[in-house]
């Protein structure tokens, strides 16, 4: 579908891509990796048009619709979340406005002698047919569906988009991208802004696209979820892996492994020749020999090992002093901001020693609560006492950008470090990846995963034994992640948490408490035990709903006729067929539709005799395949018209 050409782009003397190639086919789903500044948004960019390569070509169909979700906000805020998702369906709209025109216009008795009836009534024929075709007579459904799915209750579908968070703002620009549904779906950090049960939703509902993707994400879970393949961008070269990045990860570091040991293996093939050489040069009849082996080493290749690291940064917390048994107590807690009512009914109760997550939707209030707690805010009412002997340690959500921008980062650490502390600052500096020039850096030019390590860095040198932490792997990348989990799981002290990655809260914390805005409800377990507990939820209030209708088709049933049911019987079973039969036909097609496209990806695909016929075979395939797939759609259209007779 997608040929990236032996791209080469840089920035001065950053080169991003050197003279490298990849295929995307259709239906991929690729995880895109590397470390920060390795040129993975770039790519996503240049896939949706926005940039172009300075030397190289990216080859795509001229009709392919691209949806591109980048971090930044682009939205018209002066309208509804509903009139922004229905603006993606355009055509549809007006078709839908002119079937109530034509709708009112034949109901009306006195323009049944009107000349243009008839074609009036052809008119509204079409434009119905227009609309069971491309199912536009659900066009509501589906908007319901993905906004309940990213968090949006129905009570403010019609609220102005300018009354809404940046976090917020970005779920409805997610919400229209997926109502497009566009043939190749280009997601740049998508979970940023979602909380645990939208990334669920998100995850399931992506596994399921029909289209192609490609995803920059830190979310290992997300990406294992969602991806079947993983491109790592690394010094210039597309690393191209048949699977999802768990896999990835072992693979990888299996190859970095095997190309050490060759390293080893030429270091000692080179001291070994080396030796002969100068046993050799100076005999007369062994001189020619000794020679040789000069130019045989003269021409070997030095093995590099890939820029490959999956432990970017080493630390671990002071010991704390010891504090008293109950860290935390809050009793009917509540906060409002005029007529908006926050939260209420907070009752928590933390000890000594455990290590707590606090969750809950966005807008439930998780980090006004905690600003609360670390008396940056005052409560509405009810009261909050940290216990005996507690020293708080607190990281913001935007703690990286309350440093200071004109300190370098060797300064930022020095001003905060005392004693022993301030004489190891540059060691400190070195354990968060900071080493050589990299402390001289002014804070200013620094990424945001670099801030986000040295604002951790600052906190850690003061000694707490109760750390209540916001989103602090915000801006991290997934190996700077696993760090510091490893440090937070060997803590003595006490844990609070907020952050809506899974991977990272995965078996760290040991109690799960979910804010709402009538108070909290608490979870034993970690993570997985808590999510398994909400699809439970969400299993029961389906199968209520699902035995609802089983009674009113009980019901219905007495009422029809047994023939009607019959004849709709052998129907339906007679098209399930043909759409077996399409379906088989349509996977071998695919099979081998993917075995081609394998084929053409490699480097010396067009220089060999026989592309040109698997060019033809593989054009061959896409018409056959575009074929049935349209009998495909034509027999689905026809089982999902059929209306089952009541009975």
């Amino acid at each position: 579908m997608i040929s990236v050409n032996k791209i080469f782009h840089a920035y001065g003397d950053n080169t991003l891509f050197d003279y490298d190639s990849l295929f995307i086919a259709e239906k991929d789903k690729i995880g895109l990796v590397g470390k920060n500044g390795a040129g993975k948004s770039t790519l996503l960019k240049m896939l949706a048009k926005i940039n172009t390569p300075l030397e190289g070509t990216i080859s795509m169909p001229n009709d392919i619709s691209i949806g591109y979700l980048a971090q930044s906000l682009d939205i018209e805020l002066d309208t509804t979340i509903r009139q922004a998702c229905r603006s993606v369906f355009g055509d549809l709209l007006k078709f839908e406005e002119r079937k109530i025109e034509l709708e009112s216009l034949l109901s009306d008795e006195k323009m049944l002698s009107d000349p243009n009836y008839s074609d009036w009534l052809t008119e509204l024929t079409h434009i119905n047919d227009q609309l069971q075709l491309s199912e536009g007579n659900k066009l509501e459904k589906k908007i319901e569906v993905i906004l309940r799915g990213l968090g949006f209750s129905p009570e403010v579908f019609d609220h102005s988009i300018s009354t809404l968070s940046g976090g917020w703002q970005m779920r409805v620009i997610l919400a229209r991208l997926l109502l497009s549904e566009p043939r190749l779906l280009l997601l740049d950090e998508p979970t940023n802004h979602l909380d645990i049960i939208a990334i669920e939703w998100l995850q399931e509902f992506l596994s399921q696209y029909s289209g192609a993707i490609v995803v920059i994400s830190h979310d290992q879970r997300f990406l294992d979820y969602v991806t079947k393949r993983t491109v790592e961008i690394s010094l210039g070269k597309f690393y191209d892996y048949k699977f999802s990045y768990s896999k990835y990860l072992e693979v990888r570091k299996e190859e970095i492994e095997r190309q050490k040991q060759k390293i080893k293996d030429q270091e000692k093939y080179i001291k070994e020749t080396k030796v002969l050489i100068e046993k050799f040069r100076a005999k007369k009849n062994k001189a020619s020999f000794a020679q040789g082996l000069i130019r045989k080493l003269d021409r070997l290749e030095a093995i590099e090992v890939d820029d490959f690291n999956s432990s970017n940064f080493r630390f671990s917390f002071q010991e704390p002093v010891r504090s008293g048994k109950v860290v935390l107590k809050t009793h009917e807690l509540r906060q409002s901001f005029g007529d908006n009512k926050v939260f209420d009914h907070i009752n928590i109760e933390i000890e000594r020693k455990e290590k707590v997550a606090l969750l809950g939707k966005n807008g439930t209030g998780k980090t006004t609560l905690i600003k609360i707690l670390v008396g940056q805010l005052k409560a509405s009412g009810g009261t909050y006492e940290l216990g005996h002997n507690v020293s708080v340690g607190y990281y913001a959500q935007d703690q990286a950008e309350q440093l200071d921008e004109n300190a370098t980062v060797l300064e930022t650490i020095e001003s905060e470090a005392t004693g022993d502390l301030f004489k190891a600052s540059r060691k400190i500096l070195g354990s968060f990846m900071f080493s050589g020039e990299d402390v001289d850096k002014k804070v200013k030019v620094l990424s945001g995963g670099e801030r986000a390590r040295l604002a951790l860095c600052k906190l850690l040198l003061k000694s707490y034994n109760f750390l209540i932490l916001d989103e602090p792997t915000n801006h991290l990348d997934i190996a700077s992640k696993n760090i510091l989990k490893a440090a937070l799981e060997k803590f003595e002290g006490t844990l609070l948490i907020v952050s809506h990655d899974r991977t990272f809260l995965s078996l760290l914390t040991e109690r799960i408490i979910e804010v709402k805005p009538n108070g909290v409800s608490e979870y034993i377990g970690d993570i997985d035990a808590f999510l398994d507990e909400k699809r439970k939820e969400s299993i029961m209030a389906f199968e209520r709903l699902e035995k609802q209708k089983e009674v009113k088709k009980s019901e219905s049933l007495n009422q029809n006729n047994f023939k009607q049911k019959k004849d709709f019987d052998k129907q339906q079973k007679r098209l399930r067929k043909i759409i077996d039969k399409l379906e088989s036909g349509l996977e071998k097609k695919m099979n081998r539709k993917d075995e081609i496209e394998e084929e053409m990806s490699k480097p010396d695909f067009f220089t060999s005799q026989l592309h040109e016929t698997v060019l033809n075979e593989h054009q061959e395939i896409l018409n056959k395949i575009s074929q049935l797939e349209n009998e495909w759609e034509e027999a689905m259209l026809e089982l999902e018209s059929m209306e089952e007779p009541e009975i």
